[in-house]
């Protein structure tokens, strides 16, 4: 998934659900892309991508109520990464990921989904461009939601 995607979902949610506040919104969406920047170590869902860095996060956020959107936030950025792969849940102890796949099929007007746990390993650190394209439509609607919520 990319930035806008990982941005985006979460915000729809909270918009839809609760009753926003801007600082919210904001803890928000910087916690939804923040997992990414595991990027930097030596490989991408890695670090930011384990339970043992958003639990601490959920423990502190009782101390520190601003910080309670910011995890929410990278609990949706894990929850969304299960969907497109595998999150090593306990990194850095155990480097094997799990992930969920759903699986839609359609027969005679009649459509049956399933689902499996996948599991595997993260990629190791590659050079990655980012395509935005599929994601603009998804972020103006985002965009349009937050501009209608604080009108």
């Amino acid at each position: 998934m990319d930035p806008i995607e990982h941005a985006s979902i979460p915000t729809i949610a909270y918009l839809s659900f609760l009753n926003p506040g801007p600082l919210n919104l904001i803890m928000l969406i910087l916690g939804s892309v923040f997992p990414d920047f595991d990027v930097f170590a030596k490989e991408h869902r890695s670090y930011l991508h384990s339970l043992l860095f958003l639990i601490p996060l959920a423990l502190l956020s009782l101390l520190l109520p601003w910080l309670k959107m910011f995890a929410v936030g990278v609990a949706f950025h894990l929850a969304l990464d299960a969907f497109s792969g595998v999150v090593p849940f306990l990194y850095p102890w155990k480097r094997k990921g799990y992930g969920l796949e759903l699986i839609v099929r359609m027969k005679d007007f009649q459509i049956s989904i399933s689902a499996r746990i996948v599991s595997g390993y993260p990629t190791p650190k590659i050079e990655r461009t980012l395509k935005l394209n599929r994601s603009i439509p998804l972020g103006l609607l985002t965009l349009a939601l937050i501009i209608k919520s604080f009108s």
